[in-house]
């Protein structure tokens, strides 16, 4: 379980829970810790927590009446207190390089995306962890945009599962990069219980190795991605505090130096390299001399 947190999300009006049908948990929202707890509310064995997560997970059966090795008496309580509802997609977009767009229904309005990227030898989905964004990174669509709110556990794992339920037979997904919209480490709280429920080894076994999480700049939460053991990337995008600062508001905050303090730690701390991402601005980053300062 990840609990250390800079900021309490709960506290933050732009945190809120979403809607399940009223009495109901949603399954995707919990660890496998969080379902064990869960259960033993219901006075039943923990153990029925690492079947319910395979059938889930592995079996993709979320029909309790088909979870054959629960009691008929558990089968017939278990829909009436747990969902297992996933975020509606309202659109689904293929080109022809391969590369596919999700559009998700995440309540009141608002909508995320989340992208999948085939290459030779893995196929990556890209995931989006808020409706919006504070670090107005001019760059950035989704910049642009305040941020609304931060999605919840569910929402993010549910981005995983829809697309992983439209891949075709014998596909995988075997990398995520948490690159979508908004900032991930403002959002610490679900994506690392997130990660946590795709980790699981009766879950969807992903690899910490093969799971990045990508930040503009928050400095005091790269410590959390380092606790995960969950590889990091960086959005550097500026050669200079200057240039950074102008287009990417965080690097008042946290400037470059400070940045790369945290990275040498994240390094230390976990003997990971560091992927640092760049965008070639036409006039403002990507002149020779910003390249000999990189």
């Amino acid at each position: 379980m990840f609990t250390a947190y800079d900021n309490d999300a709960s506290d933050d009006p732009q945190y809120v829970e979403t809607t399940t049908p009223k009495g109901k948990t949603n399954f995707y929202s919990l660890t496998m810790e969080d379902l064990k707890t869960f259960l033993k509310g219901m006075g039943k064995e923990q153990f029925r927590a690492q079947q319910i997560f395979k059938w889930v997970y592995d079996e993709r059966v979320t029909d309790v009446e088909k979870m054959s090795n629960l009691s008929k008496a558990f089968r017939a309580e278990l829909p009436d207190i747990m969902s297992f509802d996933l975020p509606p997609v309202l659109k689904h977009l293929k080109s022809v390089d391969g590369t596919q767009k999700f559009l998700f229904d995440v309540k009141d309005g608002n909508s995320v995306e989340a992208v999948l990227i085939p290459s030779d030898d893995r196929l990556t989905l890209c995931l989006s962890s808020e409706v919006g964004c504070n670090m107005a990174c001019k760059f950035c669509f989704t910049g642009k945009q305040k941020l609304k709110r931060r999605l919840t556990t569910e929402e993010i794992v549910g981005q995983f599962m829809q697309v992983h339920d439209a891949l075709e037979e014998g596909q995988r997904i075997s990398n995520i990069v948490f690159m979508g919209m908004g900032e991930p480490l403002d959002n610490p709280e679900a994506v690392f219980k997130s990660i946590e429920v795709l980790q699981n080894p009766f879950g969807m076994m992903l690899s910490r190795r093969k799971i990045t999480v990508s930040t503009s700049g928050l400095v005091p939460q790269i410590k959390l991605v380092a606790n995960a053991r969950v590889r990091l990337a960086v959005s550097l995008n500026g050669s200079n505090d200057e240039i950074r600062s102008r287009v990417m508001p965080i690097n008042k905050k946290y400037p470059i130096k400070e940045l790369l303090d945290a990275c040498r730690e994240f390094c230390d701390q976990t003997k990971d390299k560091i992927t640092f991402e760049y965008v070639l601005l036409k006039g403002i980053t990507d002149q020779l001399e910003h390249a000999r300062e990189v």
